[in-house]
């Protein structure tokens, strides 16, 4: 490696990490934003949080990858430019395309990567983070237990105190608990002055040890009269312990089989396969239908006599012709037959309709999805063919200018991307070409930035466009003059 591509590579390798950090971890921080209600006061082990922040990370590769490469080549070349070192090189005999050789050949390295990434590690992740994430929506709050406060965290109870001291708030005042767990109603109650909250961790069980209380609990009864009486039982208590199983607020881990079907979870062996099987099996339904709604057909003619039928359509009359042949009996019993096998078929192609339509919206995602692997690769070696170029044209560096210009640019690759998604999952746009719109749109931009930056043309310089009209201006003031001269 020579000392022009080691000075390249250097130039461009910090402003790529620290780029490529800062958009991670943005985009971490909205996931974290967004699950911040399904993450606090559960009471997650640190090692969880961190484990699925990890694996939320990878499948935000895919966007924080092309913006980094954007902004650090727009950064480094614009930093080049300024410092007029661009400038120093191309008077030496260099072109500006041997200056961007040794990073282009990196984007194909870091291209390459970028698939296997996305084709072996993202699915992974995605498994991951999805079966975690839902293990953890779906986990209970921690017991978290306020004065003056109703808690019903545990089913079948509601639990309030007035006051909680000790170091970790486990001498209570004022205790009240609602027993409703037999389902009938409040029937239930138990009071008493104070009391100690422990934990049994080896049983799982969260222990109240009340003292100085009364327990009330309404009587069941039978017959209306008894009712009538309101019998209740009354008992006072000295000590009295109440144990309330903990188990439904421990976290358990589900099966992650049971998430491998998501189109995000697969690699493109396995999401090549299942297109074709889901193929297969949207052709059996389209099959399926066909024939349902034939036999539908052939049994309104079948109540009919079919010989006189195809005799009667050889005379070449309309059908209301050939309707007027029968008799008025004759005429009711077809067309009242007729309306309800149409009724019939109508039924049951718009509940086909909807399943179709659900199967195809899945077929297009398994599609978008085998495109986005290889859409990513290209997209890094696009966006640096725009960065570089645009950033020897601007020669500005630092985080002003080219920040501005990198964000706009990937604002508009991003809402070409989403629209291309949006526009292949309905089939409003063949899937098979649909990501590969924005690559459609941004490569001539990237050939096109390339050659002016080769022709060093001062494409974002005001007086370039505006000497054309100075030159106008200038030639009708020559002519107004050499006519007041010669009248």
């Amino acid at each position: 490696m020579n000392i022009l591509s080691r000075f390249t590579i250097r130039a461009f390798i910090g402003p790529f990490l620290i780029t490529f950090a800062v958009v991670q971890f943005i985009l971490l921080m909205q996931f974290v934003w967004k699950y911040v209600d399904d993450l606090v006061g559960k009471g997650l082990e640190w090692y969880l949080i961190v484990e699925l922040l990890v694996y939320t990370s990878a499948s935000l590769v895919p966007m924080s990858l092309p913006l980094a490469v954007l902004l650090s080549s727009i950064m480094t070349f614009g930093k080049m430019g300024e410092n007029y070192e661009l400038i120093a090189l191309k008077s030496s005999g260099i072109s500006f395309f041997r200056i961007m050789r040794p990073l282009l050949i990196t984007m194909f390295v870091l291209a390459v990567g970028a698939f296997y990434f996305s084709n072996d590690i993202i699915p992974a992740a995605n498994l991951k983070s999805g079966s975690l994430l839902w293990d953890i929506t779906q986990k209970k709050p921690a017991f978290n237990l306020q004065p003056g406060t109703f808690y019903t965290g545990i089913e079948g109870f509601s639990i309030k105190v007035d006051d909680k001291s000790g170091e970790n708030g486990e001498f209570l005042e004022g205790v009240m608990i609602y027993d409703h767990s037999e389902n009938r109603g409040n029937t239930k109650v138990i009071r008493s002055e104070k009391g100690k909250m422990t934990v049994d961790e080896k049983d799982n069980l969260l222990v109240f040890e009340l003292e100085n209380g009364y327990s009330y609990e309404e009587m069941p009864v039978k017959n209306r009269k008894e009712r009538n009486r309101h019998p209740f039982v009354k008992t006072a208590f000295d000590k009295q312990v109440i144990r309330f199983d903990m188990s439904a607020f421990s976290m358990e881990r589900t099966d992650e089989g049971l998430f491998k079907s998501d189109f995000r979870m697969k690699d493109v062996g396995q999401l090549n396969r299942d297109i074709d099987s889901l193929s297969t099996r949207m052709d059996s339904l389209f099959s399926d239908i066909g024939t349902r709604l034939t036999r539908k057909y052939i049994a309104i003619i079948d109540t009919l006599n079919r010989d006189s039928l195809d005799q009667l359509q050889k005379l070449h009359k309309t059908p209301t012709e050939l309707l007027a042949l029968y008799s008025k009996g004759d005429q009711q019993n077809i067309l009242s037959l007729a309306l309800t096998k149409t009724r019939s078929a109508r039924s049951y192609v718009s509940s086909y309709r909807k399943e179709v339509s659900w199967k195809s919206t899945i077929i297009a995602r398994h599609i978008l999805e085998f495109h986005k692997k290889f859409t990513l690769s290209v997209a890094i070696i696009m966006l640096f063919l725009v960065g570089a170029p645009l950033g020897s044209i601007i020669r500005k560096g630092g985080m002003g200018m080219p920040v501005v210009v990198a964000v706009l640019i990937f604002l508009f690759y991003h809402i070409a991307t989403s629209t291309s998604d949006k526009l292949g999952r309905d089939w409003s746009l063949d899937p098979n070409y649909a990501m590969w719109i924005p690559v459609a749109i941004f490569a001539p931009l990237g050939i096109y930035l390339t050659y002016k930056s080769t022709m060093d043309s001062r494409l974002f310089d005001v007086d370039a466009y505006l000497e054309p009209l100075r030159k106008i201006t200038a030639s009708k003031k020559k002519k107004n003059a050499t006519s007041t001269n010669n009248p």
